[in-house]
């Protein structure tokens, strides 16, 4: 349970279960369009989707292991307490049945491009792991992106279903122009606080990034640059976040809007304790903190009805 990071992947679900049920379905359903895919079909995504990330989180620790010897050697699972070889087969299990279960849903559809969605990501993750994370921003937009595919494969998911039929395509048209500004806002900001973290982790585990050659931006241009594009996105994402605030604040949703503070006061703590940062340890914390705001980001999705 520790090797697939299971508090991760439960809010992984916890986040699709929400994105659909409150920010699509109810404008679907109010939009008179039925025949969407149910429950239990849903459920099977989300399971399939769960079971890449773990996957990629396998994956990434059999080939991060010179690393994790340097970085967290008390922390390491495989080659302590996993074989190498137990630790491959479970990553191609994992991975198999994920593929295997989108390709269900894909042949019960008639949506190729499900299966070919899931292939992507379950490559990315392993191309992710074995190579593009040594490579100079390239690993911290794949992983800001796979964040941002969780939300998305939601959206997808309902999409690619409503393509099928040209009656319920009609129906959802005039909602989807709101259900698309939902979902991407949420995707936006996952995006972002996904790449801001991976870039205060490279600051963290410099030490044996180093040792394995790994071209991140702490180790070719600096700290200070690192911790400054940190702050940047963050500023950024609090433009982004109080801009959403106008927005609901406009729709009458106000729960939502006095919840958002909230989120405020936790980027500007981060962007604090940025500035603040001088040794490994504090930049693990930021990294805790940025998985806080990550998590109340997400949370606030159901008080979107409350308008």
């Amino acid at each position: 349970m520790q090797l697939i990071r299971w508090p991760n992947l439960l809010i992984m679900a916890l986040t699709m279960f929400m994105v659909r049920t409150f920010l699509i379905l109810p404008y679907l359903e109010a939009a008179g369009t039925n025949g969407l895919p149910s429950h239990f079909q849903f459920v099977l995504l989300v399971i399939a989707v769960v079971l890449i990330a773990a996957g990629g989180y396998i994956i990434n620790d059999i080939f991060d292991m010179d690393i994790d010897q340097v970085n967290k050697p008390d922390k390491m699972l495989i080659g302590r307490l996993i074989k190498q070889e137990t630790a491959r087969f479970y990553y191609v299990t994992f991975t198999a049945l994920g593929l295997l279960i989108s390709g269900y849903l894909s042949i019960v559809f008639g949506q190729l491009h499900l299966v070919l969605i899931f292939l992507l990501m379950s490559g990315l993750l392993w191309f992710y792991a074995r190579r593009y994370k040594r490579e100079l921003i390239v690993g911290n937009l794949v992983v800001a992106f796979s964040s941002a595919m969780v939300l998305m494969m939601v959206w997808l998911f309902d999409v690619l279903v409503l393509t099928t039929n040209p009656i319920l395509s009609a129906s959802a048209s005039t909602v989807m122009p709101l259900i698309n500004k939902l979902v991407f806002s949420y995707t936006l900001f996952a995006f972002l606080v996904s790449l801001v973290r991976e870039l205060v982790k490279d600051v963290q585990d410099m030490k044996g990034d180093m040792r394995n050659e790994c071209q991140t931006i702490p180790i070719k241009f600096g700290v200070g640059v690192a911790r400054f594009a940190s702050q940047l996105l963050l500023f950024v994402l609090l433009i982004c976040v109080g801009y959403w605030q106008f927005e609901m604040m406009q729709a009458g949703a106000m729960a939502l809007f006095g919840y958002l503070f909230l989120v405020d006061g936790l980027v500007i703590f981060a962007i604090y304790n940025l500035t603040q940062a001088n040794e490994s340890k504090n930049y693990g914390q930021v990294s805790s903190q940025l998985k806080v705001l990550m998590l109340a980001g997400i949370l606030s999705i159901p008080l979107i009805q409350f308008a």
